[in-house]
């Protein structure tokens, strides 16, 4: 059972074979004050259980983090390429290899946002049910939740079908066509790069003719795709605020159970751990433990707080 990297283990880790488990703290040097108090049998159960919610916690704020960026990279892209340039009374013809190469940055970064927008939907539908399973109240609100926003948000249906068809049928973003005039107003010649969805591109996948075609209809025939990145960022901000108003309650009991448990050691400053540890001296000199151990993640606790604070003060509706 020994865990010489129990330190970088986000998960708890319980041997349930009857040993006896104390709450200690870390006092480097002193290897005589670690032991704090023994801690019962149900405690070990609570703990294991907040350990758990932090890890769920650790999850979601890392998928949040990674759609997010995902989509930043999509949307700066977009707006770096859609920049204006002027060169005065010297019109600038972009080389192929750049539209090309705009072509496909454009697309991957895209495709990349598109994906984990997808990825991210499904994989919470996912651990709702296994969490609280299909017959629960939270995997019906989440269920309801996503309809609703689907039927509310056109962006919402699109970006969702795009991710089938980028996957399986073509480029999403299919027209990027530089081009230079002259601006009587600034006395430049002024370049630009639209960046477009093609309709009738996109309506000849099957799928999408059937789930957007009447959608796409009102349309024109090449639509921008720079709004519909900006119009997507407030329905995400409601998909993270609906999952984190579902784990809301788990998350601020197993915070307060484990703050606790870390309140009682005697130096706010000093690691605190719950386990059945073996205390050995390090070549170094220092004092280290190499058994299975659960530390008490102070610093997790408050990104819980901050992201409670953040994403579950707004309606979800």
């Amino acid at each position: 059972m020994k865990n010489k990297h129990w330190r970088n283990h986000p998960k708890l880790i319980i041997d349930e074979s009857g040993e006896d488990y104390y709450l200690f703290e870390e006092i480097q040097g002193n290897p005589d004050s670690f032991t704090i108090r023994k801690v019962s049998t149900e405690e070990v159960k609570k703990v294991r259980k907040a350990n758990e919610d932090l890890f769920e916690f650790l999850f979601l704020f890392r998928k949040i983090k990674e759609l997010d960026r995902n989509h930043n990279e999509a949307l700066t892209k977009i707006f770096q390429l859609k920049n204006f340039w002027a060169i005065k009374n010297n019109p600038l013809v972009m080389p192929e290899d750049e539209i090309e190469d705009a072509f496909i940055e454009v697309n991957r970064k895209f495709t990349n946002f598109i994906l984990s927008f997808a990825n991210f939907h499904d994989i919470f539908k996912k651990r709702v049910i296994n969490r609280y399973t299909k017959k629960s109240s939270e995997y019906q609100k989440f269920i309801n939740f996503i309809a609703t926003s689907k039927e509310k948000h056109f962006v919402y249906r699109f970006f969702g079908e795009l991710r089938n068809y980028t996957a399986h049928f073509h480029y999403p973003i299919n027209y990027i066509n530089p081009s230079v005039y002259f601006d009587e107003k600034s006395d430049d010649y002024v370049g630009e790069i639209p960046i477009y969805f093609d309709k009738n591109k996109l309506l000849e996948d099957k799928d999408i003719r059937e789930k957007l075609g009447a959608d796409l209809q009102n349309l024109k025939d090449l639509f921008d795709v720079e709004p519909y990145l900006i119009d997507i960022i407030p329905v995400l901000e409601k998909l993270n605020q609906f999952l984190f108003n579902i784990i809301k309650n788990d998350l601020i009991e197993s915070s307060n159970i484990l703050m606790r448990l870390y309140n009682e050691c005697s130096n706010l400053g000093n690691s605190v751990f719950i386990g059945n540890p073996q205390v050995v001296k390090h070549v170094n000199g220092r004092y280290i433990i190499e058994t299975p151990t659960i530390r008490i993640r102070t610093d997790i606790i408050e990104d819980i707080r901050k992201a409670i604070e953040k994403y579950t003060t707004v309606n979800n509706s």
